[in-house]
Formats: structure tokens, sequence, C-alpha cells
């Protein structure tokens, strides 16, 4: 997992890298765990440092997890 991805870094959204096409897959459980907090629910933009078409791939790749 590229180190620039870890949402506890604090990276200017603007700038944030998006996430690999490659990555985005709903059985990759070591990226959805980075996105999801320790309740179930998934982290908002503010959280994950996401912009907002990434965030909506995550939201139904967590859905479908």
């Amino acid at each position: 997992m590229p180190h620039d991805l870890n949402p506890t870094r604090h990276v200017n959204r603007r700038r944030a890298k998006p996430v690999p096409e490659q990555l985005l897959h709903h059985n990759n459980l070591t990226l959805l765990r980075r996105y999801v907090t320790p309740g179930g629910q998934i982290m908002n933009r503010v959280q994950s440092r996401l912009g907002a078409k990434d965030q909506r791939k995550l939201r139904t790749l967590v859905k479908r997890a």
C-alpha cells in the first residue's frame, strides 16, 4: 500500500493523489479498513482526505464488501 494513501497523514486534499484503479476492489480489505471506523462506519471526506469522486467509489466498494 503506498504511503501517500494513508488517511492519518495530513495531506492537502487538492494535492492528494487519487486511489489507483488497480487497488479499487471490494476484496481489497487492507485498503477498505483504512477508510472504515472501528465501529464499521465509512469515514467522511474530511477524515479520509479523499476527493468526491474517490469517496463515492469507496462508498460503493465498502457496501459491496
